[in-house]
């Protein structure tokens, strides 16, 4: 009885926030007419205070009104200098586990409520704004404050799933694992890894502690067998578990990094074990390169994670998408590096040598003819460029639905942070 007294209540809450939603047109259009000329921002982030509105990707248009007006009580905060990267936030972990099971989660998206800058709410969906529906799966917030989704769910029980922990001397039959499972992941679909080296430089080692999981509850299924059956073995802790217990033990065992810098670089390349091994030679050359120049030490992260083919296969099924990505592009792996350090002073150094780094993984990749140009947005350095990673026919077709939606260029001009589209619209 107690979970559905508290259950119900909330339920009856949402649906009224809902109806607010739905009547809030004029005071959206009186707000973006407010801030048009100008020129202040309009945060649409997930992190309060950036924006000098200081509103979320998901506030009501109330809750944007009502910052604005906050703003002017109290004059507008002074922004972080985009130098120092601090931040309390930690990065998503991988992609997505059920990623050749249904595709990417912005494929499952059915219906998404938007308010417009000319304060109209819209909704995009299968057959109303369908060109508004597919820049929004992959186009960033360019072209609207979304205030609802429809997704498309699907069953889950039990699952596989753990952490497994190796040495480091046993990474290169690790990494001839992590393309063997991108390849065989299109005949099981079931199955999802991170392959994770972290590097500390208190002890000057790496270590393997790797994200596996397997859909389905089966214990050690096949295509895990390589990957497991290296020896030695530092840890395992992979079982028969839940959704729920899996996330129960992340919210347990979660650390935020406050005061610590945190820079994250992306890249995609073709399926190889060798090239693998020559992205781990790179990275690690860069860190004890650039360890002895930061006080207090630095912690870095390699993941790679195995992309096979099945996962685009998805996008056309269900409406299509902007990321520019087809089956016939095979089998990837999407490389995410991480750094987190204390000492501020240390910011451009590790900035540059990260750039410097990817550079040279690009052209190591590019002589082996497995550079990809797709950049994972969510795990994007400032510096990078991932929508136009999508390719130049779909940043056109971005382009051309933000100068449809927002032809006075608001989302582009006044909402700071994440990604912009690269044109210039009349003010």
């Amino acid at each position: 009885m107690p979970r559905f007294s508290s259950f119900w209540p909330a339920l009856r809450a949402i649906s009224e926030i809902s109806k607010v939603n739905k009547t809030v047109d004029e005071e959206a259009l009186e707000t973006f007419r407010t801030l048009e000329p100008s020129e202040k921002s309009i945060g649409i982030s997930k992190s309060p205070g950036i924006g000098s509105a200081g509103v979320s990707s998901s506030s009501t248009v109330p809750e944007v009104k009502a910052a604005k007006q906050r703003e002017q009580h109290r004059g507008t905060p002074k922004r972080a200098d985009p130098k120092s990267q601090q931040t309390a936030k930690q990065p998503n972990s991988q992609v997505e586990v059920y990623g050749p099971r249904v595709g990417w989660a912005t494929d499952n998206i059915l219906d998404v409520e938007v308010v417009l800058a000319s304060g109209e709410i819209v909704n995009a969906n299968a057959t109303s704004n369908q060109d508004l529906l597919k820049a929004l799966k992959g186009g960033n917030s360019n072209f609207g404050i979304a205030t609802s989704f429809n997704l498309r769910t699907f069953s889950q029980g039990q699952m596989w799933a753990g952490l497994l922990g190796q040495s480091i001397s046993s990474r290169e039959e690790v990494f001839q694992a992590v393309s063997d499972i991108a390849s065989n992941a299109n005949e099981d679909p079931f199955a999802a890894l991170v392959a994770d080296f972290k590097f500390n430089s208190a002890t000057k080692s790496w270590v393997m502690n790797h994200t596996v999981v397997y859909t389905k509850p089966v214990a050690n299924p096949p295509i895990f067998e390589a990957l497991v059956g290296i020896k030695p073995q530092l840890s395992n802790q992979i079982a028969i578990t839940n959704i729920s217990s899996i996330a129960l033990g992340q919210k347990m065992g979660a650390k935020v990094a406050y005061n610590k810098n945190h820079l994250s670089y992306t890249g995609t390349y073709g399926n190889d074990a060798a090239l693998l091994s020559k992205i781990f030679d790179i990275s690690n050359a860069t860190v004890h390169k650039i360890m002895p120049q930061i006080n207090g030490g630095i912690k870095w992260v390699i993941m790679m994670e195995p992309f096979p083919a099945l996962v685009d296969s998805f996008g056309e099924k269900n409406g299509g998408n902007s990321l520019g990505l087809s089956a016939e592009t095979g089998d990837r792996i999407v490389i995410l590096q991480l750094a987190h350090f204390e000492d501020h002073d240390a910011n451009d150094l590790v900035d540059t040598e990260l750039k410097n780094m990817f550079y040279e993984i690009a052209s190591a990749a590019s002589e082996m003819g497995l550079l990809r140009r797709f950049q994972y947005l969510n795990y994007a350095d400032k510096q990078q460029n991932p929508i136009a990673s999508y390719g130049p026919e779909n940043v056109a077709a971005l382009q051309a639905t933000s100068k449809k939606f927002d032809p006075k260029g608001l989302f582009q001009r006044q909402a700071p942070g994440g990604f912009k589209l690269g044109i210039q619209q009349v003010i």
